[in-house]
């Protein structure tokens, strides 16, 4: 149809209202150049007006129509055309119109990923089949869109909560994603590691062993300093060598979250006035009362008895020091 032919066409609508499109034959209602005339001009109200075969065409309704959503009030065709359905899902990011779709349509994969690419938050409305698809949970966990709050693997599949590699990105998005991993990968040190290692508060859903479990709890600790012993388990606790390696690392203030017994053994405090008066470095003039003032303080000492020993303690460990560090000069 030529371009003169279109305007007079348009004229006479104008003159006469779409009523004379409507009146217009198939073979002229069907003509792109007049289709999209007639669109720029009245928009989703020339919808109308069309042949229900120009209206109910798939071809004209995927180059044409499916930009209004009035187009649902007209025809059925796009509930069933996957073509239609994705063009429509994309443009206007409405859940609703997934709703109306066929069953088969509902249940696309390319259909989900469309719809989850503009509202990941509904993964945890799709099916139990859906959920357990690789790929649909990707789009979701790398969605730009995704609410912060919203955690994927929580609706996922067991078989996805017991992969190691969506587990590993699933806490890179969201840490606390950890706690919905499966009781398997709870149990993995790798990813037990990983997770605490991302977010300390992940070592209230690890499996127990690990609390009692003295490398786990050393890097733990390390990681994130004394505040990280509170988790750890009985048994490693009252570990003597647990115990001076942490003095070693991190000074006597570690004496006062020991198990008793501990904290009347005579190697874990000497472990602890060690540690102080190694803080003093070179001063070969180190004071038994400034020590001792100092591990009282982080000892928590309130027992005459217990002080008479500390102090005995303290002056040999500085007798000790005074030696080792004597100068000896030849004569």
């Amino acid at each position: 149809m030529n371009e003169e032919l279109i305007k007079v066409i348009l004229k006479k609508i104008e003159k006469n209202g779409l009523s004379y499109f409507s009146a217009l034959p198939i073979e002229m209602q069907i003509d792109d150049k007049l289709i999209k005339a007639v669109l720029k001009e009245y928009d989703a109200i020339a919808l109308e007006y069309f042949d229900s075969s120009v209206i109910n065409d798939p071809n004209l309704i995927a180059k044409y129509f499916y930009k209004y959503k009035a187009i649902i009030k007209y025809t059925d065709v796009w509930k069933n055309d996957k073509t239609i359905a994705l063009k429509m899902i994309k443009k206007f990011k409405n859940l609703n119109l997934y709703r109306l779709l066929s069953k088969d349509l509902r249940n696309d994969k390319d259909i989900i990923i469309a719809l989850l690419n503009n509202n990941p938050n509904f993964y945890e409305k799709l099916s139990d089949e859906l959920r357990s698809d690789f790929d649909i949970f990707l789009v979701v966990l790398n969605s730009k869109k995704l609410d912060r709050n919203f955690i994927p693997l929580k609706y996922a599949d067991e078989n996805i909560k017991n992969n190691k590699d969506l587990v590993f990105l699933s806490i890179n998005r969201n840490s606390s994603s950890f706690e919905y991993a499966s009781d398997k990968l709870k149990k993995d040190a790798e990813v037990v590691l990983y997770a605490v290692n991302y977010n300390l508060s992940n070592i209230n859903h690890i499996d127990s062993s690990f609390k009692n479990d003295k490398e786990f709890m050393t890097r733990i600790i390390l990681k994130y300093g004394i505040k990280a012993l509170e988790y750890a388990g009985e048994d490693i606790l009252k570990d003597k060598d647990f115990a001076i390696k942490l003095v070693n690392n991190f000074g006597s203030t570690v004496y006062r979250l020991l198990s008793d017994d501990l904290q009347n053994d005579e190697e874990v405090v000497l472990s602890c006035i060690r540690k102080e008066i190694s803080k003093l470095k070179n001063n070969y003039y180190i004071s038994v009362d400034l020590v001792y003032s100092i591990i009282k303080v982080k000892l928590l000492i309130d027992n005459y008895e217990k002080e008479v020993v500390i102090r005995d303690m303290i002056n040999n460990v500085i007798n000790e020091k005074k030696v080792k560090n004597k100068v000896l000069v030849k004569e």
